[in-house]
């Protein structure tokens, strides 16, 4: 089944690397002056590590693409949506940000996991 990881998982220090690519964007995007650029190449990171390891399924490295990328198009929604940027407004935006990014990674923890086990 093409859906289906076929290899070996990758090792552990690799796979949590990818995961910490994949949340690193939210606190990046709070840097001043350079944090945008440095979060959108953490996330291009996270996806070019995640798209490059076998084990993986598509339909997993589809999903955790979308929500790693997630807070790029979160932060200035809520922005917008609240009128202003405000510590309030940024707090908000900040906590409802980081949420797909750490589902994305706790999805690819689990699979990553599940493989190792089934390759004992």
């Amino acid at each position: 089944m093409e859906d289906e990881p076929t290899n070996q998982p990758e090792s552990r220090s690799r796979t949590n690397l990818t995961l910490a690519l994949a949340v690193l964007p939210v606190p990046l995007y709070y840097l001043p002056v350079a944090g945008i650029p440095l979060a959108l190449a953490s996330a291009a990171a996270a996806t070019f590590r995640l798209w490059r390891s076998t084990p993986w399924p598509r339909s997993e490295k589809r999903l955790a693409t979308t929500l790693i990328f997630a807070p790029a198009l979160i932060l200035p929604l809520v922005w917008l949506l609240l009128g202003t940027i405000t510590l309030t407004g940024s707090l908000i935006a900040a906590e409802t940000a980081l949420v797909p990014p750490v589902i994305g990674a706790a999805r690819l923890a689990l699979t990553a996991a599940r493989l190792r086990r089934h390759h004992r």
